[in-house]
């Protein structure tokens, strides 16, 4: 595979987890060595943001931005840039990550406006990489929460207001963003893997997405 940094992206309940673990186990029997990658992570801003998130002590959006920009640029330096550069520099490792900056435009920006959410995309681009792909998961609020309400309780952000603002600025940024492609997230877990594999497929093959 010459995709060497895959991003899953979609609101809460959509399958990113899933869809990274069955694409994992996808690569280790071709031969290469998957990376899981997570946001928000478990270092220090990371953890703070998963206590508010467990105790709805979220704060005002522009503190939560804060705090997940400062998540993400920890992150980067962290792990993500050191290994994306052992990635592109050796054969056989790839990796996948669930969330990336899209992530703050979808759940922290103020407005649906598309420039608005551009030059929230941009400044999170100023300090994070460029998957090779992001993979937006799409599937219904109502279908996403059922999910979750079987798995476990709701965080802070699992709302169904949270959540429909979030699906309709990710299919917005999809329109903009060069290097994403929407998925129908419903169906069982083998038949969204199998529209991961072909997005993958085709990106591999034509550098681009039929539209």
């Amino acid at each position: 595979m010459n995709l060497h940094y895959l991003a899953f992206e979609g609101i809460d309940g959509c399958g990113k987890h899933e869809q990274i673990m069955l694409l994992a186990d996808a690569l280790t029997r071709e031969g290469i060595t998957p990376i899981e990658l997570l946001e928000p992570s478990y270092g220090r801003y990371g953890r703070e943001l998963r206590r508010r998130l467990r105790t709805a002590e979220l704060g005002s959006s522009s503190e939560l931005r804060e705090l997940f920009t400062k998540d993400r640029q920890d992150h980067v330096r962290t792990k993500v840039a050191p290994l994306l550069s052992l990635a592109r520099s050796h054969q056989g490792f790839a990796i996948l990550q669930s969330r990336t900056f899209l992530s703050a435009a979808a759940y922290q920006g103020e407005s649906d406006d598309p420039d608005h959410l551009a030059l929230i995309v941009a400044e999170q681009r100023s300090f994070a990489p460029d998957p090779d792909l992001i993979l937006i998961l799409d599937l219904s609020v109502d279908a996403a929460l059922d999910r979750l309400d079987r798995v476990h309780r709701r965080d802070a952000m699992e709302t169904v207001d949270t959540l429909t603002r979030a699906r309709r600025r990710y299919l917005s940024l999809a329109q903009i963003q060069p290097n994403c492609v929407v998925i129908d997230a419903r169906g069982s877990r083998r038949e969204v893997a199998e529209r991961v594999g072909a997005a993958i497929r085709q990106r591999e093959e034509t550098g681009g997405f039929d539209q």
